[in-house]
């Protein structure tokens, strides 16, 4: 007599439990290249600004041991008794910087700058507009509580610190501009931070104020910025000995759920533990920031035997990052649908937890490859790879409008040889 089908599915889930312990087990010490460190330094020095003159003061007033000057968005009444006080116009104030070096400048009252270390904004609308604001600038919650807690965060940002800097960038193959001509801006969009500027014919990345988001090694359309804490090599290679060992200890249809390490681990954590068999094939992947992996790394895991890969959005994601995740999905999306796969493989993980056949890649051999070179190389190698396991790939695939990578069709015919594309063609393919 056969077994009943739910016993079937149970032994089959408790399969991949098992699978998935050992294969994270496999990869719980792989290691990380090292990075440079950015340093920052903080005495205290606290500017607190606000719209309300009282809320300002009595931020002030608990902000010991820290040092507070305040700031009033409006006009002043009188200065708060032993703290240094302004009262400006919203629109004449000029807040920039980070831990350790805040600058203001209020036009209209003199050239000069003052520094400060934190600043701790009560404004209603933040003084610097960015979804991830710079070490050391806070904004609380509403109420009181948002406050203390704010201030408590605050006092412990006194002292020397260091965090890894995230980025590499490689201008000679930066498309950003050439001969005045500004080509391409991703990175510059995608940014959370506001830390990537334009030099014209370059981008300028300011270490103190990148946060790890990694939505412009993301966007980048040639690998001039890539993420450097862990490089996207060492991130494959993990996922390669994480999906072997999980296929080689039993395991059967893996999904890769890609989360963040700040509001997903918890997360995850629960939808690991749900005792449903829909979660018995799942393989989390914590990174530090879910924008700092791309479509490079996705079909890369496509193609080392992951049946999908799913995203896990939280809260926390940025805006910028989330819009900039979602149009890189549609392009992944376009190549899988082209290589004849299922274009829902790859997604977010709110859509679709379930593993139906229609949003799950059929079983492939697994590419044996390591992720190395750039951007470009990693890409293009789980293509060569996913088109070589494909049983209908079309030769040619449209991609949607601003995709990252095409092909420029030229008339040789009407050519004169004059060299103009050569001369302009900011990522140096003509």
């Amino acid at each position: 007599m056969n077994p009943p089908l739910a016993a079937v599915v149970e032994d089959a889930d408790a399969a991949n439990r098992r699978a998935r312990e050992r294969a994270l087990s496999a990869v719980a010490e792989t290691p990380v290249e090292v990075t440079g460190l950015v340093n920052y330094s903080s005495a205290g020095r606290l500017l607190v600004v606000g719209d309300e003159q009282d809320e300002v003061e009595k931020a002030v007033r608990a902000a010991a041991p820290l040092s507070p000057a305040a700031l009033v968005i409006g006009h002043g009444r009188e200065a708060l008794a032993g703290v240094t006080t302004w009262w400006c116009e919203r629109d004449a104030v000029r807040l920039s910087g980070w831990l350790g070096d805040f600058r203001l400048r209020l036009e209209g009252q003199g050239e000069g700058e003052e520094r400060f270390d934190l600043v701790l904004d009560l404004t209603g609308s933040p003084l610097i507009p960015v979804d991830m604001p710079p070490p050391g600038y806070l904004v609380p919650g509403p109420g009181e509580d948002g406050v203390d807690h704010a201030l408590l965060e605050l006092r412990d940002l006194v002292g020397e610190f260091e965090k890894p800097r995230y980025f590499n960038y490689d201008p000679n193959i930066c498309a950003h501009g050439m001969k005045g001509a500004t080509a391409c801006r991703r990175c510059i969009d995608a940014c959370p931070a506001g830390a990537i500027s334009s030099l014209v014919e370059r981008v300028a990345v300011e270490p103190f104020l990148c946060q790890g988001g990694g939505a412009c090694a993301t966007a980048c359309p040639t690998g001039a910025m890539t993420y450097a804490y862990p490089p996207v090599g060492d991130t494959l290679t993990r996922v390669r000995r994480l999906l072997a060992a999980y296929l080689d200890a039993g395991g059967a249809t893996p999904v890769l759920v890609i989360h963040d390490a700040a509001s997903g681990a918890e997360r995850v954590e629960r939808l690991l533990a749900e005792p449903s068999a829909a979660a018995g094939h799942l393989l989390p992947l914590m990174v530090e920031e879910l924008a700092s992996l791309g479509l490079d790394a996705w079909l890369s895991a496509l193609a080392y035997g992951a049946r999908a890969v799913r995203l896990m959005d939280t809260s926390q994601v940025p805006d910028r990052s989330r819009r900039e995740l979602a149009e890189q999905i549609g392009f992944g999306r376009a190549i899988l649908s082209g290589l004849g796969y299922p274009e829902h493989a790859l997604g977010w993980l709110e859509e679709d937890a379930a593993s139906s056949a229609s949003r799950v890649m059929p079983e492939i051999p697994p590419a044996r490859h390591a992720s190395v070179g750039g951007k470009r190389q990693i890409l293009f190698a789980a293509v060569d790879h996913l088109f070589a396991s494909a049983a209908r790939a079309k030769p040619v695939v449209s991609l949607p409008t601003g995709a990252p990578f095409g092909a420029a069709a030229v008339d040789e015919k009407a050519c004169t040889l004059c060299m103009a594309c050569v001369t302009v063609c900011p990522g140096k393919a003509l």
